[in-house]
């Protein structure tokens, strides 16, 4: 059974917390026009989501394994959205 520290679970919530506010700020990264720009989103999204694994793998000492983890969730989010998109793109024929 893995034992915490106070220490380490308060970093673990402070690293989590700032991964949500990386992804947050991907509302307010639009480029004039009401669309985010891919050159601050693209950024914020996979930090946002390295951000939160590292957060959630502190408490067993596997920072840097959850931050890889994190971002291959976000990747793998990607890659589903895309495909989403496509499938209402051949039922809508748009």
């Amino acid at each position: 059974m893995p034992r915490f520290s106070l220490k380490r679970l308060l970093a673990s919530v402070t690293i989590i917390s700032i991964g949500f506010m990386l992804l947050a700020a991907i509302r307010y990264s639009d480029n004039g026009y009401g669309a985010a720009d891919i050159r601050t989103a693209g950024p914020l999204w996979f930090a946002g989501g390295a951000a939160i694994g590292a957060g959630v793998m502190t408490p067993f000492k596997r920072t840097a394994w959850g931050a890889k983890l994190g971002m291959i969730v976000q990747l793998g989010l990607i890659v589903l959205y895309v495909i989403a998109v496509m499938i209402c793109m051949l039922i809508y024929g748009v």
